[in-house]
């Protein structure tokens, strides 16, 4: 008998409690902050906290799939954190995505790969006028209205046609960016590259960095494999005193052009 009442006076309790959070101003949220923690250049802190419409709603009714309706909304935003103080105060910390490189469509579909291969100094005067920004999970969140000096990367024309919101396969920038990694770690340029996207033909799965030695590696083949390759052709190279101009990974045996001498 005596649980029975106090199951019955704990659930009375309960309704009355759900009912005074709910129903009171008491938890109405007043203050909406918002926490900048890098340059977001499509959405302002008041643009954020409009769209949030926070204000007015009660403290504990506060649910994610507003914040999800921001970041699809705001490329350029990555992800948004809540942080709730009672008894009337949200803070949202807003983390904005970062460039990592620009990406580029080429204007010349009748270009051979193996021109850029051979004979491309560099692919930017072939490059379309607009560049976007992608960051380092290869999403494209912003037009290049600064002109960064961060990587470049081209890509061949055919069936990807760049534009906000255009995301890497995730296989294919994986790929990338241990690319990217490793021609830093041997202090190779990584300033101009040429990427071709995975949805193209087989032969066209190409990552070429336009440095000295330009260098080309295969988006399908195995990168630990290549890269070992790459290290060892470059210390050989450094102890025959033998200045490399060209390096082709995609085959077993690695192409190798050494730069001709110059004369005096």
């Amino acid at each position: 008998m005596q649980y029975k009442i106090f199951s019955v006076v704990l659930i009375l309790i309960t309704i009355l409690s759900v009912f005074f959070i709910t129903k009171t101003n008491l938890f109405s949220i007043k203050n909406v902050n918002v926490l900048m923690k890098n340059k977001l250049n499509c959405v302002s802190d008041n643009q954020l906290i409009e769209i949030s419409q926070f204000k007015g709603k009660n403290l504990f009714l506060v649910n994610e799939k507003q914040i999800q309706t921001i970041v699809k909304k705001y490329l350029c935003v990555k992800s948004i954190k809540i942080s709730m103080f009672f008894p009337d105060k949200v803070e949202m910390t807003v983390l904005g995505r970062e460039p990592f490189a620009k990406i580029m469509n080429l204007k010349n579909n009748q270009a051979s790969i193996s021109a850029f291969i051979e004979d491309t100094a560099s692919p930017s005067a072939e490059a379309s006028a607009d560049a976007f920004l992608i960051d380092n999970e290869g999403m494209a969140f912003s037009l290049d209205n600064e002109d960064l000096d961060i990587p470049r990367i081209f890509i061949y024309p055919g069936q990807t046609a760049l534009s906000l919101g255009y995301k890497f396969k995730e296989n294919v920038f994986g790929s990338i960016l241990k690319i990217f990694d490793k021609i830093k770690a041997l202090n190779l340029g990584t300033k101009t590259t040429l990427a071709v996207d995975d949805s193209l033909a087989e032969e066209k799965n190409l990552f070429i960095i336009f440095s000295n030695p330009k260098i080309v590696f295969s988006l399908k083949q195995n990168l630990e494999f290549q890269t070992a390759s790459l290290q060892l052709i470059l210390e050989k190279a450094k102890i025959n005193s033998e200045p490399l101009e060209f390096i082709d990974l995609r085959f077993d045996k690695p192409v190798i052009r050494i730069a001709p001498k110059k004369n005096g």
